[in-house]
């Protein structure tokens, strides 16, 4: 019984841990994301 509330307690605090991600906004874009080149379209893309 007492290893149930334990497990019970444990996914709890995990699962309040997890709804805190993301919560500061989101992600900034890594550096020089603005000075990239532009990738060659991809052979498939047409069927897609």
């Amino acid at each position: 019984m007492r290893l149930t509330r334990l497990f019970i307690l444990a996914l709890m605090i995990s699962a309040l841990g997890l709804t805190a991600c993301g919560r500061r906004g989101d992600l900034e874009p890594p550096e020089g994301y603005q000075n990239r080149d532009k990738d060659d379209p991809f052979t498939l893309d047409p069927l897609i």
